[in-house]
């Protein structure tokens, strides 16, 4: 099998007049292809409108490379959780785990990186995120929606 390593690529980040997102840029994990894109191989926490999967063209700066523009949407869809309750968080990872979709978890801010691939049960899992969030237990923002007709 011929593997490329994964490389970083740097996302620009503007801070609204919250402060929020409380980054400056954030760096996917990316693979190289044969045509110099890169493939998403990670979930964005604060990068918005990008998801796990997705081909991106990135610019070398330096050594550094940043990313340039969305080159391919992937069907994967990408929504973030803030955890308001720590005794939630494994039980929340759990559920949507068994709902198919995948979770990273930034501790230092509470917050879970959701993918939402098309074969994951996902008006089940929207319908789980929805009962913790009116029980208090969560937030949620959505970043790159590309569910659809969902059943």
């Amino acid at each position: 099998m011929n593997y490329s390593p994964r490389v970083k690529v740097y996302f620009t980040l503007n801070p609204d007049e919250d402060g929020y997102p409380p980054v400056n840029s954030e760096f996917l994990w990316c693979i190289p292809t044969v045509r110099r894109t890169y493939i998403v191989d990670n979930i964005p926490f604060f990068v918005r409108d990008i998801s796990l999967g997705d081909e991106i063209s990135a610019k070398k700066v330096g050594k550094v490379l940043h990313f340039s523009q969305l080159l391919s949407k992937s069907t994967n869809s990408t929504v973030r959780i803030l955890l308001k309750k720590s005794d939630v968080i494994e039980m929340v990872r759990e559920r949507l785990n068994d709902f198919g979709c995948g979770t990273e978890l930034m501790d230092d801010f509470s917050l879970l990186a959701v993918t939402m691939p098309p074969e994951a049960s996902i008006t089940d899992a929207l319908s789980f995120l929805d009962e913790q969030a009116e029980q208090g237990n969560i937030g949620i923002e959505e970043s790159a929606v590309r569910y659809q007709n969902l059943q």
